[in-house]
C-alpha cells in the first residue's frame, strides 16, 4: 500500500489531490483505514512522516523545493539569514529521514512536478501513484527568484539543495527556470492594483468622514432629544405633583363628606327620635285633657293627676332639651312656662276653687305648647330638609369626586401614554444610535484593515522596485546579462550536470557510500576541500578508490565485465540496477551471501 502525502501547507496541494484520482483521506491518521493506495489531504509534519514510515510499506512524499520554503519565510517578514537557517534544516532533516528510510520513502520535488511532462509523470505511476496531468501551482515571484540567488550564494544550502532533487524522483529538467520579466510584469500589475486599492481607500475614507460627519449630526440630535426628554421628564414630575396634590385634596374632601354624612344621619337619628317622642307627648297630653274635663268634679284629683303628667312631661321635654342643643332656647321658654304652669297647679291645688279659672289656664298654655309642637316639627321638617340638601350636596360631591377620579384616571392613562411614546421614541432614537455606531465601528475596522494591507503592499512594492532599480542600476547585472541569458540557455541543456547532482543525491542516501570514511582514507581529497561524493563520481571510481568499506568497485567491474565496457560508474550502476539484478557489491557481500 503506498501513502501519498505532502509537507506544503498551500493550495497548491489541493489542486494536486485533485488531479489524482487515488482514493483520498482527510488526516495521515486515517490512511491505515483506507483500501490500497491513498493521498491524505491535510499536510504532515517530519514527526508524522517517521511515523508513517514504520506503519507503511511505501511512502510517496512531496515536499515544497528549498527555494518555496526561502520564499514563503522571507514573505512572512522573516530575515535571509532565518530564512536560510530554516531551507536548510529542512533540508537535512528530510535528507536524514530520507536516508533511513530510502527504501519505502520516495520523494517528489512539488516544483519540479508542476512542470513535468506526461511522459514524466508516468515514473510516478510505476511507484504507485497515478496524476492525471501537471497541476497548476502559484506563479513565481520575486520572492522565488530572491530565494533562487540565496541558494547559489550559500554553499551549504546549494548543497542541501543538489541532494534533495539527485535524492528526489527525476521529473522535469526545467524546474529551476524563473521567468524574471514575467514576475516584474506581475509585480507591475500589482502595483497598478494597489494604487487603485489606495484610490479606492482614499473614497473610503471620504465616506467614513462623510458618515462622522452624518454621525455627528445624528449625536446632536439625540442630545437636543435628550434635552427634550429632560423636559419633558420635568413636566411630568411637575404634573404628578400637581396630580398628587390633587389627591391628597380629594382624599380630604371625602373624609370631610364622610364626616358630613355621618353627622347628617346622626341628626336625622336624633330628628326622628324627637319627632317619635313628640308624638307620644302629643298624644298623653290628649289623654290628660281628656281626663281633665271626665274628672272635672274631681278636682284635687285631677290637679293633682294634671300635675304629675306635667312633671312627667316636664322630664321627657327636658331629656328631649339634653337631646336637642339646636333646640335650648326654646325648651327653656318651654320650661320656664312649664315651672310657671306647675306653680299655678300648685296654686290651684291649694285653691280647689280657682281651679276651674286655672284648668283655663292650663288649656291655653296647652294650646300654646301645641303651637310650639307644631312650630318644633316644622323646625324638624327644615332639618329634615337640610338634612337632605346636606345629602344632595353630598351625592354633588360625590359626583364630583367620581369626576375628579375619572379625570385624574384620564391624566394618569395619558400620562402612561405620554411616557410609554417617549420611552418607544428614545428607545428606537438609541437602537438608531447604536446601529449607526456599529455600522462606523466595522467601517472603521475595516477601514484600519485595509489601510494595513495597503501599507504592507505598499511598503513591500516599494521594497521590490527599490530593490530591482538598484539590481538594474548596478553594473554587474548589465555586464551580466548576456551571461545570464547565456546561462539560461546552458542550463536548460545541462542534461549531464543535472544528472551528476542527482547521482550524488542518491550517494548520500545510500550506506554503501560513507563520506567520513572516503575522506579520512584519501586524506589528498580532504586536503583539496572537493565534495567526497563529487570526487568519487567524476574521478575516484577511475582512479580505483573504494566509496566505502562496504562496496569495491574494482572488484564489481571485475566480476561483471559487461559493466565495465558500459563505462558506468560501478557503484551507481548497483544501486539503481545491480541490487535488484541479484548483483554482489564486495567479496564481504558475497560471502556473507553465502553463508
Amino acid at each position: 500500500m503506498t501513502v501519498i502525502l505532502t509537507l506544503s501547507n498551500s493550495d497548491d496541494w489541493e489542486r494536486i489531490v485533485s488531479k489524482t484520482p487515488t482514493q483520498n483521506v482527510r488526516h495521515i491518521s486515517d490512511a491505515s483505514k483506507a483500501d490500497g493506495g491513498c493521498i491524505v489531504r491535510q499536510p504532515a509534519s517530519m514527526d508524522d512522516l517517521r511515523s508513517t514510515l514504520t506503519t507503511c510499506e511505501s511512502v510517496l512524499l512531496v515536499y515544497p523545493s528549498i527555494e518555496s520554503v526561502l520564499s514563503a519565510e522571507m514573505k512572512s517578514g522573516a530575515s535571509e539569514e532565518t530564512a536560510v537557517s530554516k531551507g536548510i534544516n529542512f533540508g537535512e532533516e528530510l535528507l536524514t529521514i530520507h536516508k533511513g528510510a530510502r527504501r519505502k520513502l520516495k520523494l517528489v520535488n512539488m516544483r519540479h512536478l508542476s512542470v513535468a511532462t506526461e511522459d514524466e509523470l508516468q515514473a510516478l505511476s510505476e511507484h504507485g501513484w497515478d496524476i492525471s496531468g501537471s497541476p497548476e501551482i502559484a506563479p513565481d515571484d520575486v520572492f522565488v527568484l530572491a530565494a533562487l540567488q540565496l541558494i547559489k550564494q550559500n554553499k551549504k544550502l546549494n548543497k542541501c539543495t543538489e541532494l534533495l532533487s539527485a535524492s528526489s524522483i527525476p521529473l522535469s529538467q526545467s524546474a529551476g527556470d524563473v521567468d524574471i520579466d514575467s514576475i516584474l510584469n506581475g509585480y507591475k500589475t500589482l502595483a497598478v492594483d494597489v494604487e487603485k486599492s489606495r484610490q479606492s481607500e482614499e473614497d473610503k475614507l471620504h465616506q467614513i468622514s462623510d458618515l462622522k460627519h452624518e454621525l455627528s449630526q445624528k449625536v446632536g440630535n439625540v442630545h437636543a432629544m435628550q434635552n427634550e426628554r429632560d423636559l419633558l421628564q420635568s413636566q411630568l414630575i411637575q404634573v404628578q405633583e400637581e396630580l398628587e396634590a390633587y389627591y391628597t385634596q380629594s382624599e380630604e374632601l371625602k373624609a370631610s363628606l364622610q364626616r358630613e354624612k355621618v353627622t347628617a344621619t346622626q341628626s336625622e337619628r336624633k330628628a326622628q327620635d324627637a319627632v317619635q317622642e313628640l308624638q307620644r307627648l302629643n298624644a298623653a297630653q290628649v289623654e290628660d285633657l281628656n281626663s281633665l274635663k271626665l274628672a272635672l268634679a274631681n278636682k284635687e284629683s285631677l290637679a293633682n293627676d294634671l300635675w304629675e303628667q306635667v312633671h312627667d312631661g316636664l322630664a321627657k321635654i327636658e331629656a328631649l332639651l339634653n337631646e336637642r342643643e339646636d333646640d335650648k332656647n326654646t325648651l327653656s321658654e318651654r320650661s320656664a312656662l312649664l315651672k310657671s304652669f306647675e306653680a299655678q297647679a300648685e296654686e290651684r291645688s291649694k285653691e280647689n276653687e280657682l281651679l276651674k279659672a286655672h284648668l283655663i289656664t292650663v288649656q291655653e298654655e296647652l294650646e300654646k305648647y301645641f303651637v310650639n309642637a307644631s312650630n318644633a316639627e316644622e323646625h324638624l321638617t327644615t332639618e329634615l330638609e337640610q338634612r337632605n340638601a346636606l345629602q344632595n350636596e353630598l351625592s354633588i360631591s360625590q359626583k364630583k369626586l367620581q369626576q375628579l377620579t375619572s379625570e385624574n384616571a384620564t391624566l394618569e392613562s395619558r400620562l402612561l401614554r405620554v411616557e410609554d411614546a417617549k420611552r418607544q421614541q428614545h428607545s428606537a432614537h438609541i437602537r438608531e444610535l447604536k446601529q449607526q455606531q456599529r455600522e462606523y465601528t466595522k467601517l472603521e475596522h475595516k477601514f484600519k484593515q485595509q489601510r494595513g494591507e495597503l501599507a504592507s503592499h505598499t511598503q513591500q512594492v516599494k521594497r521590490l522596485e527599490n530593490e530591482l532599480e538598484n539590481i538594474k542600476k548596478s553594473g554587474s547585472w548589465k555586464i551580466g546579462a548576456p551571461a545570464r541569458a547565456v546561462g539560461r540557455a546552458l542550463s536548460k541543456v545541462d542534461k549531464k550536470k543535472h544528472k551528476l547532482q542527482q547521482d550524488i543525491g542518491l550517494l548520500y542516501t545510500s550506506d554503501l557510500f560513507d563520506a567520513d570514511w572516503y575522506l579520512k582514507t584519501y586524506p589528498d581529497i580532504a586536503e583539496a576541500g572537493v565534495d567526497p561524493a563529487e570526487h568519487y563520481l567524476k574521478y575516484g571510481a577511475e582512479e580505483g578508490r573504494l566509496p566505502s568499506a562496504y562496496f569495491d568497485g574494482n572488484w564489481y567491474l571485475q566480476r561483471y565485465p559487461d559493466i565495465a565496457d558500459s563505462k558506468v560508474n560501478p557503484l551507481i550502476h548497483y544501486l539503481k540496477f545491480g541490487q535488484n539484478e541479484g548483483r554482489t557489491g564486495s567479496p564481504k557481500l558475497l560471502e556473507n551471501s553465502a553463508e
